[in-house]
């Protein structure tokens, strides 16, 4: 294995535990975030051309399923219903999974599939995406002159 791999793979590894401590001190802002941008950096990796990869093709199967696993985290999390769609006990399954991606090949321990191939969002990019659906509609957009009521001075 390369440095430059063995280098990744401790910097998944932090970033893994510092989200689930987060998530399990209660700091569901933080531990969000850091699920979010482990996910995006995983799902980078596994989306890379194969002579641009240290890694095999499942292996990078693997590295997507752990990243589509932390963003069900995420939406749990995010979410106000019923806390129980991801919980943190499932997630910290994956450390050991994470840690020995080269050596790993048992069964996935999660029924999930990859994500498949598109952009992620950084957090709070998705904000931006309401404005645009309100342009195709042809109604006033966010903010326009059109949106406010006229006022005549009496």
């Amino acid at each position: 294995m390369s440095e430059a791999a063995r280098n990744l793979l401790q910097r998944w590894g932090a970033s893994f535990r510092k989200g689930t401590d987060f998530d399990s001190w209660g700091q569901l802002v933080e531990a969000i975030d850091e699920y979010q941008i482990l996910a995006r950096h995983l799902q980078k990796e596994a989306q890379s051309q194969h002579n641009n990869s240290d890694f095999t093709e499942d292996q990078k199967k693997t590295i997507a399923k752990i990243a589509t696993c932390l963003e069900l985290r995420s939406a749990a999390l995010q979410s106000t219903q019923s806390q129980d769609e991801f919980k943190l006990e499932d997630l910290k399954k994956l450390e050991p999974i994470l840690k020995n991606i080269l050596t790993y090949n048992k069964e996935f321990p999660f029924d999930v599939q990859p994500v498949p191939l598109r952009k992620i969002l950084a957090p709070g990019e998705e904000e931006h995406l309401e404005f645009e659906e309100d342009d195709e509609e042809g109604g006033a957009g966010a903010g326009s002159p059109d949106s406010f009521p006229t006022r005549v001075p009496g």
